[in-house]
């Protein structure tokens, strides 16, 4: 099981702290991207999935929050922390004391994620 710890955010004055738990790194990215209502394939502003080739690019030293914004106007999501059991899997440092970490396994999960951003597949019936 995945506990994924994430925050919405309508504004400084209204964000709220929740979390919500899956059985796969897969059905984290089909609850992300069901929520879309949005082209999100063209705006970089809607979807932001770090992952290591960007990291080593900007000089970062590990991930940033995975960020999404399902629709113009709305909440802002942003994860900041992703366990499997007790063991943490991802973290951008918020809930960790500034400490931040990815798993192998996330890190080859989050360059998926970025390419289903830019090359969505929808099952259309006939």
């Amino acid at each position: 099981m995945i506990t994924v710890y994430y925050e919405k955010y309508w504004n400084d004055f209204m964000r709220k702290e929740e979390t919500v738990t899956f059985y796969s790194l897969e059905s984290v990215a089909d609850w992300i991207f069901n929520q879309m209502r949005c082209d999100y394939t063209k705006n970089t502003h809607m979807m932001s999935f770090p992952t290591p080739e960007a990291a080593k690019r900007i000089g970062e030293d590990g991930p940033w929050g995975i960020e999404f914004t399902p629709e113009h106007g709305g909440p802002m999501f942003w994860i900041h922390m992703m366990k499997e059991g007790e063991k943490i899997i991802f973290t951008d440092g918020k809930m960790t004391a500034g400490k931040k970490h990815w798993s192998q396994a996330v890190k080859e999960w989050l360059p998926s994620c970025r390419e289903r951003q830019k090359a969505p597949c929808f099952d259309f019936a006939e």
